[in-house]
């Protein structure tokens, strides 16, 4: 389901950005301190991950992550903040749900791509990317490009984080962006039929 919710008031997006995250568990944005022994102690691994709408400009984001269990994707993580550390366990995950939120005229909007069941427990019937975590490691799996029209994606991409993005997240991140490999996310959209 592809919508738009205009609030009456807008908001930092720091603020926005906590608020989303408390919707859902899972929200594991990494430190700086984290180092390769401290993941693999833990079973843990770091990914750097982005995304963009086609013609708008997100103040503040969230991606759901799922895992595919052959009927429908199951929502494992949740994280928000652009260009933002996550910390996730290994495995294979698909990207389910993407939120931007952005201010337009003092107002704040929302903007959700996703296709899941109305209830308690929700099943996301689509997926919009995908790609693999090692134990241990720190990756980049770059940008996530969405071209929606009429509620539809026509068009998905991912590309590598511009020159800006990379100099912003090493003086953010100076111990952990320099050791994280590119891999790429794999832009394809799957669907399910959740039974």
């Amino acid at each position: 389901m592809f919508s738009w919710i205009v609030n009456k008031r807008a908001s930092i997006a720091r603020i926005l950005a906590l608020l989303m995250c408390a919707t859902l568990p899972g929200c594991i944005n990494a430190s700086d301190s984290d180092t390769l022994a401290t993941l693999q102690d833990r079973g843990k691994s770091v990914g750097f991950f982005s995304f963009y709408f086609a013609g708008d400009s997100c103040s503040a984001s969230r991606f759901i992550l799922a895992f595919d269990n052959g009927k429908y994707f199951e929502a494992k993580f949740s994280f928000n903040e652009v260009g933002t550390p996550v910390r996730i366990a290994p495995g294979d995950y698909h990207v389910v749900s993407v939120t931007c939120a952005s201010v337009v005229n003092a107002r704040l909007h929302y903007k959700t791509l996703a296709k899941h069941t109305k209830g308690i427990n929700t099943k996301y019937l689509q997926s919009y990317a995908t790609f693999s975590v090692r134990p241990g490691e720190i990756a980049s799996f770059g940008v996530l490009g969405l071209h929606v029209r009429d509620n539809t994606v026509y068009r998905l991409e991912t590309r590598d984080f511009s020159a800006a993005e990379k100099a912003r997240m090493r003086r953010k991140y100076p111990n952990l962006y320099p050791k994280a490999k590119l891999r790429l996310m794999q832009a394809k959209l799957r669907n399910r039929s959740g039974s």
